[in-house]
């Protein structure tokens, strides 16, 4: 969501080189979400499945669905979350070697439907658009790939985002969307020097 953001700009900020980073976004979600599970689990046998490892794929839409976090939306393949809407990106799965009892009786209630007409509608097309703006024989990699979007491509995918009303208000800021689809560093280097100090 965008409380990612400002986090992770102050964290890049305050490493020594932050230009010589190697994948920034990767490497502070990767420290903080392992910091957090060592902490949560209590010793607890776990694994941990990160949306960076192509050898160990999780689909992660999937694992929000199931696990009562997200709608999903199989036309379009977004996840809508009832607060963040559309503006939730996943980075890891936590797997926990614990008793299903711990967790309740019964698996968490899905999601509803959290599209309107409207939305549905709007949504198709702009699909339709992204899918034309793409390369459709290398769609996973101009997706997911360590190299990022074109602009007209970037803009195209984040247009199907914006047809989700719930959520509209938690629109990734244009650096935030810029740099989650283009990986462009240059946008990232200017986004950091522009936060404010930390006091």
């Amino acid at each position: 969501s965008t409380a990612l953001w400002p986090a992770f700009l102050r964290w890049l900020a305050a490493q020594p080189d932050p230009e010589s980073v190697t994948d920034p976004l990767d490497t502070y979600t990767a420290s903080v979400i392992s910091a957090a599970v060592a902490d949560l689990t209590g010793g607890a046998r776990h694994d941990i499945f990160w949306v960076t490892d192509s050898s160990r794929l999780v689909s992660m839409q999937r694992v929000a669905l199931v696990s009562g976090l997200c709608y999903h939306d199989a036309e379009t393949q977004l996840s809508i979350h009832p607060a963040f809407g559309a503006w939730v990106a996943f980075r890891a799965v936590v797997v926990l070697d614990a008793p299903a009892a711990r967790f309740g009786d019964s698996p968490p209630p899905l999601v509803r439907c959290l599209l309107t007409d409207a939305d549905k509608a709007s949504a198709r097309d702009a699909m339709a658009a992204a899918l034309r703006a793409s390369d459709e024989a290398n769609l996973c990699t101009q997706l997911h790939g360590a190299k990022g979007m074109e602009r007209d491509v970037r803009l195209a995918w984040a247009a199907l985002r914006d047809c989700v009303t719930v959520g509209r208000d938690h629109r990734y800021s244009e650096a935030q969307l810029v740099y989650h689809y283009t990986k462009d560093r240059e946008v990232l280097m200017h986004a950091m020097r522009a936060q404010p100090a930390a006091t």
